[in-house]
């Protein structure tokens, strides 16, 4: 099972550029401690390059940072903040979402659970169908076949 929750960056940055229209910068939230933090934040900065948006970078990676870090992006102007996949942010949805909302900043997610929590949009992998499959396949394995011949499934997104 491949999940691309790290490689949405361009999609992530037109459906904002949609959403809100006006506004010369987008921020991203990056945690600067995940691997994928130097990759996330260049995809991303090509991809607003792409369509004529600025990006300007914020950082948390503690729960005390997510409030300051939203403050920084209202008072430096962005029009919108892009939340990037990461495992803490999920476990901070709630917070995210409040911080956000206190500032009316249009916020775009990497999951579901951030929309059902209030958040406005999200666009990622769909993690509950991947659980479900990864079962599927345990069951397939269980059952006698082999997992070498068993095909590698790479996630669509949702939005």
């Amino acid at each position: 099972m491949s999940y691309q929750t790290n490689a949405l960056g361009s999609k992530v940055i037109q459906i904002l550029d949609q959403l809100v229209p006006k506004g010369p910068s987008i921020a991203v939230l990056i945690n600067p401690a995940n691997p994928n933090a130097v990759t996330d934040e260049r995809d991303i900065r090509e991809a607003a390059k792409a369509i004529g948006r600025e990006i300007s970078v914020a950082h948390a990676n503690s729960g005390d940072g997510i409030d300051p870090a939203v403050f920084r992006v209202v008072r430096n102007g962005s029009s919108a903040l892009v939340v990037t996949s990461d495992g803490f942010y999920f476990s901070q949805r709630d917070h995210f979402v409040q911080a956000t909302a206190r500032h009316g900043l249009p916020a775009i997610y990497f999951g579901r659970e951030f929309v059902i929590a209030g958040g406005l949009v999200s666009y990622g992998t769909d993690l509950s169908d991947g659980y479900r499959q990864v079962g599927v396949y345990a069951g397939r394995v269980l059952k006698g076949e082999n997992p070498g011949d068993l095909p590698v499934i790479q996630r669509n997104s949702n939005f």
